[in-house]
Protein backbone atom coordinates (compact mmCIF):
# COMPACT_ATOMS: atom_id res chain seq x y z
CA UNK A 1 0.00 0.00 0.00
CA UNK A 2 2.88 1.96 0.90
CA UNK A 3 4.64 1.67 -2.55
CA UNK A 4 1.32 2.60 -4.44
CA UNK A 5 0.57 5.83 -2.41
CA UNK A 6 4.43 6.39 -2.80
CA UNK A 7 4.93 10.22 -0.55
CA UNK A 8 8.98 10.34 -1.14
CA UNK A 9 8.03 9.76 -5.52
CA UNK A 10 10.92 7.07 -4.77
CA UNK A 11 12.20 4.28 -6.31
CA UNK A 12 11.29 0.48 -5.12
CA UNK A 13 12.83 -2.37 -6.11
CA UNK A 14 11.67 -5.44 -4.66
CA UNK A 15 13.41 -8.90 -4.94
CA UNK A 16 13.03 -12.18 -3.82
CA UNK A 17 14.65 -15.43 -2.99
CA UNK A 18 13.70 -18.56 -1.72
CA UNK A 19 15.38 -21.76 -0.84
CA UNK A 20 15.55 -25.04 1.15
CA UNK A 21 17.52 -26.72 3.49
CA UNK A 22 17.61 -30.30 3.23
CA UNK A 23 19.81 -33.10 4.78
CA UNK A 24 21.67 -29.84 5.21
CA UNK A 25 21.96 -28.95 2.03
CA UNK A 26 21.39 -25.63 0.91
CA UNK A 27 19.16 -25.71 -2.58
CA UNK A 28 17.55 -22.76 -4.71
CA UNK A 29 14.11 -23.38 -5.14
CA UNK A 30 14.26 -20.69 -7.73
CA UNK A 31 16.64 -22.93 -9.54
CA UNK A 32 16.52 -25.88 -8.44
CA UNK A 33 19.53 -27.14 -10.40
CA UNK A 34 22.09 -24.86 -7.71
CA UNK A 35 22.23 -26.81 -5.34
CA UNK A 36 25.04 -27.68 -2.10
CA UNK A 37 25.06 -23.53 -1.80
CA UNK A 38 27.59 -22.26 0.57
CA UNK A 39 26.97 -19.92 2.95
CA UNK A 40 28.85 -16.93 3.06
CA UNK A 41 29.31 -13.22 5.15
CA UNK A 42 29.99 -10.20 4.24
CA UNK A 43 31.28 -7.73 7.01
CA UNK A 44 28.87 -4.92 5.71
CA UNK A 45 26.12 -6.97 4.58
CA UNK A 46 26.18 -10.20 6.53
CA UNK A 47 25.36 -13.74 6.11
CA UNK A 48 24.11 -14.87 2.44
CA UNK A 49 23.98 -18.03 0.08
CA UNK A 50 26.65 -17.63 -2.58
CA UNK A 51 24.88 -18.25 -5.58
CA UNK A 52 21.35 -17.97 -5.06
CA UNK A 53 18.71 -16.33 -7.18
CA UNK A 54 17.46 -13.25 -6.21
CA UNK A 55 14.27 -12.04 -8.76
CA UNK A 56 13.13 -8.81 -8.97
CA UNK A 57 9.01 -8.53 -9.11
CA UNK A 58 7.37 -5.66 -9.61
CA UNK A 59 3.44 -6.83 -8.94
CA UNK A 60 2.03 -8.89 -5.82
CA UNK A 61 0.53 -11.52 -8.52
CA UNK A 62 4.28 -11.75 -10.00
CA UNK A 63 5.21 -12.73 -5.97
CA UNK A 64 2.42 -15.19 -5.52
CA UNK A 65 3.21 -16.64 -9.14
CA UNK A 66 6.63 -17.37 -7.82
CA UNK A 67 6.13 -18.77 -4.75
CA UNK A 68 3.61 -21.31 -6.30
CA UNK A 69 6.32 -22.30 -8.93
CA UNK A 70 9.04 -22.79 -6.13
CA UNK A 71 6.71 -24.46 -4.10
CA UNK A 72 6.80 -27.32 -6.21
CA UNK A 73 10.48 -27.71 -6.11
CA UNK A 74 10.80 -27.89 -2.47
CA UNK A 75 11.23 -31.76 -1.07
CA UNK A 76 8.13 -33.99 0.22
CA UNK A 77 7.66 -37.44 1.10
CA UNK A 78 5.31 -39.42 3.14
CA UNK A 79 5.92 -40.97 6.22
CA UNK A 80 3.24 -42.60 8.28
CA UNK A 81 2.57 -39.53 10.00
CA UNK A 82 1.83 -37.31 7.11
CA UNK A 83 1.21 -38.18 3.30
CA UNK A 84 2.80 -35.00 2.03
CA UNK A 85 5.56 -34.16 5.04
CA UNK A 86 7.59 -31.46 4.28
CA UNK A 87 11.08 -33.22 4.43
CA UNK A 88 13.06 -29.46 4.50
CA UNK A 89 13.01 -26.36 6.14
CA UNK A 90 12.15 -23.26 3.43
CA UNK A 91 13.02 -19.72 3.70
CA UNK A 92 11.07 -17.11 1.37
CA UNK A 93 12.99 -13.36 1.89
CA UNK A 94 11.39 -10.31 0.34
CA UNK A 95 14.26 -7.60 0.00
CA UNK A 96 12.71 -4.45 -0.03
CA UNK A 97 15.06 -0.94 -1.23
CA UNK A 98 13.54 2.78 -1.34
CA UNK A 99 15.26 5.18 -3.18
CA UNK A 100 14.68 8.82 -3.31
CA UNK A 101 15.98 12.34 -3.11
CA UNK A 102 15.08 15.29 -1.37
CA UNK A 103 15.59 18.87 -1.57
CA UNK A 104 16.65 20.68 0.99
CA UNK A 105 17.48 24.73 1.64
CA UNK A 106 20.45 25.41 3.08
CA UNK A 107 20.63 26.84 6.93
CA UNK A 108 19.30 30.15 7.16
CA UNK A 109 21.79 31.87 9.17
CA UNK A 110 24.39 30.98 5.85
CA UNK A 111 24.58 34.12 3.74
CA UNK A 112 25.42 31.91 0.59
CA UNK A 113 22.94 31.62 -2.53
CA UNK A 114 19.64 30.33 -1.23
CA UNK A 115 19.67 27.18 -4.17
CA UNK A 116 18.70 24.18 -2.46
CA UNK A 117 20.56 20.90 -1.75
CA UNK A 118 19.45 17.32 -3.09
CA UNK A 119 19.94 15.07 -0.97
CA UNK A 120 19.91 11.27 -1.62
CA UNK A 121 18.09 8.83 0.39
CA UNK A 122 17.90 5.01 0.96
CA UNK A 123 15.62 3.07 2.78
CA UNK A 124 16.46 -1.20 3.08
CA UNK A 125 13.64 -3.69 4.32
CA UNK A 126 14.06 -7.67 4.79
CA UNK A 127 11.41 -9.47 5.11
CA UNK A 128 11.80 -13.03 6.10
CA UNK A 129 9.78 -15.91 6.17
CA UNK A 130 10.71 -19.36 7.45
CA UNK A 131 8.65 -22.78 6.86
CA UNK A 132 10.16 -25.42 9.01
CA UNK A 133 10.02 -29.01 8.22
CA UNK A 134 8.11 -30.80 11.55
CA UNK A 135 9.83 -32.31 13.88
CA UNK A 136 8.45 -36.02 14.53
CA UNK A 137 9.39 -38.74 17.58
CA UNK A 138 11.69 -41.38 15.68
CA UNK A 139 9.84 -44.16 17.99
CA UNK A 140 6.26 -42.83 16.47
CA UNK A 141 6.90 -42.97 12.96
CA UNK A 142 8.95 -45.86 12.43
CA UNK A 143 11.05 -44.04 9.64
CA UNK A 144 14.23 -46.36 8.36
CA UNK A 145 17.54 -45.52 5.86
CA UNK A 146 16.33 -42.33 3.71
CA UNK A 147 13.93 -40.78 5.99
CA UNK A 148 15.27 -41.62 9.24
CA UNK A 149 18.42 -39.55 8.07
CA UNK A 150 15.63 -36.50 7.38
CA UNK A 151 14.10 -36.81 10.51
CA UNK A 152 17.85 -36.71 12.50
CA UNK A 153 18.88 -33.63 10.56
CA UNK A 154 15.26 -31.89 10.78
CA UNK A 155 15.18 -32.65 14.76
CA UNK A 156 19.02 -31.46 15.01
CA UNK A 157 18.46 -28.30 13.22
CA UNK A 158 14.87 -27.62 15.17
CA UNK A 159 17.09 -28.70 18.43
CA UNK A 160 19.86 -25.77 17.38
CA UNK A 161 17.49 -23.01 16.54
CA UNK A 162 15.28 -23.50 19.90
CA UNK A 163 19.02 -23.08 21.74
CA UNK A 164 19.60 -20.19 20.07
CA UNK A 165 16.05 -18.55 21.07
CA UNK A 166 17.03 -19.68 24.95
CA UNK A 167 20.38 -18.39 24.54
CA UNK A 168 18.89 -15.31 23.37
CA UNK A 169 16.04 -15.23 25.82
CA UNK A 170 18.18 -15.43 28.65
CA UNK A 171 18.18 -12.40 30.67
CA UNK A 172 22.03 -10.73 31.17
CA UNK A 173 25.03 -11.09 29.00
CA UNK A 174 25.34 -14.04 26.61
CA UNK A 175 28.56 -15.60 26.63
CA UNK A 176 27.65 -17.76 23.23
CA UNK A 177 24.29 -18.18 21.13
CA UNK A 178 24.95 -20.87 18.70
CA UNK A 179 23.86 -19.92 15.88
CA UNK A 180 26.67 -22.16 14.08
CA UNK A 181 25.31 -24.95 14.94
CA UNK A 182 22.89 -25.44 12.16
CA UNK A 183 22.62 -24.12 8.46
CA UNK A 184 19.30 -22.74 9.84
CA UNK A 185 20.22 -20.83 12.62
CA UNK A 186 23.30 -19.64 10.54
CA UNK A 187 20.72 -17.98 8.16
CA UNK A 188 18.61 -17.01 10.82
CA UNK A 189 21.61 -14.82 12.19
CA UNK A 190 20.96 -11.24 11.40
CA UNK A 191 17.01 -12.36 11.75
CA UNK A 192 17.17 -13.56 15.63
CA UNK A 193 20.31 -11.56 16.92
Amino acid sequence: HYIKENPNNAQFQVTVSFLQIYLETITDLLDPSSKNLQIREDPKTGIFVMGLTQKTVRKKTDLLKLIKESVRNRMTSPTSMNKTSSRSHAILQVYVEQRYIKYESPEPETDEDSRQVKKRFQKKGLLTIVDLAGSERLSKTASEGLRLEEAKKINKSISALGNCVAALATEGNIAHVPFRDSKLTRLLTDSLG
